[in-house]
Order: C-alpha cells, then structure tokens, then sequence
C-alpha cells in the first residue's frame, strides 16, 4: 500500500477511536502508520531512519518483523513513558497508527507475517482476486473512500450537525 493510505486510514482510525481533531495526536498517528514500512530502504520511512531500515531489510524479508502484533506490542512497550507524562492520547496514537499501517497490509496480495516468528501470511479476504495490489484502483478508491468518511465533518459544518443529531430531530418539521 501507498504511504498516504496507510496514513489516512491511520488517522481516520485514529480521530474516530479517541474523539478528536487534535492536529499533534494525529501526527503521532500519521508517524506510527509508517513505522511498519521502516523495513525496507525504499520506503519513506526507510529513507528517514535509513540506518535501522538497512539493518532490518538485511535481516529480515519485507512485511514479516515490523506487520506483526510482536512490533506492535515492542512500540506499546517502548513509547509507554508518553502515558507517564500525561501523553496518553499521543501514546495510544502512535499505537493505533502502527496497527493500522501494518494491518492494512494484509488486504494486500502478499499480505503480512501477523503473528511473527511464524512465517505464516495473514492475508484479508480469502479470495485471492479481491486483494489489493498497490497504486491499483482498488486503492485509490479505499484513499478516497477513508479521505471523505473524515472530511465532511471539517469541510462542512452542516453536514457534520446533521450526522450527529438524533434521526427523529433531523426530520421534524
């Protein structure tokens, strides 16, 4: 998956979860949602930390240590002191982003090493022909679908009032 979907089903994922618009929490979760691909020197966030992401790609194939719940729990774990600082909503942003970035990936035609060391693949759905290839059209229309699920509310204030007003309020007369 392209980088900008793994961030904006990140902070989709994210904003709806912990409730809010906040622009710092949701670039903690736009920057866990890259963690996962730091394993290979191709991505964004390989070229960031190119070190650790040639290090990783050296020993391990792509989607395998960093697309699992073991990395997921070693993030939970090391990022832990933001919730000792009072940080908790930035701390459980990262955490969601880096699932969500990983787990995206298993609706993917090579899907992810989940459960790592098990070299097994966990892949989303089944049927091989309804998963996602990269920069497909497929995956255009999930960027496109998880943009607008967030963007109405903050492009039109109407709509959002509408949403979230009771149905029988929203059709009195």
């Amino acid at each position: 998956m392209m980088s900008i979907t793994h961030a904006a089903i990140a902070i989709t994922t994210t904003s709806i979860s912990l409730g809010t618009a906040n622009g710092f929490v949701l670039a903690c979760s736009l920057i866990g949602s890259q963690l996962p691909d730091c394993d290979t020197t191709e991505s964004m966030a390989g070229k960031v930390i190119f070190p650790i992401a040639r290090f990783l790609e050296e020993r391990f194939p792509h989607r395998t240590i960093t697309h699992s719940f073991a990395s997921s729990l070693a993030l939970a774990i090391v990022s832990s002191p933001l919730i000792y600082f009072g940080y908790w909503q930035q701390w459980a942003a990262l955490n969601i982003g880096h699932f969500c970035g990983w787990f995206s990936d298993s609706f993917t035609k090579s899907g992810v090493a989940a459960f790592w060391p098990s070299p097994a693949r966990f892949v989303i759905p089944g049927n091989p022909r309804a998963r996602l290839r990269s920069q497909s059209p497929a995956e255009y229309w999930v960027l496109g679908i998880t943009v607008f699920w967030r963007s109405p509310p903050s492009i039109c204030p109407a709509l959002a009032a509408l949403l979230s007003s009771s149905p029988d309020r929203s059709f009195q007369t």
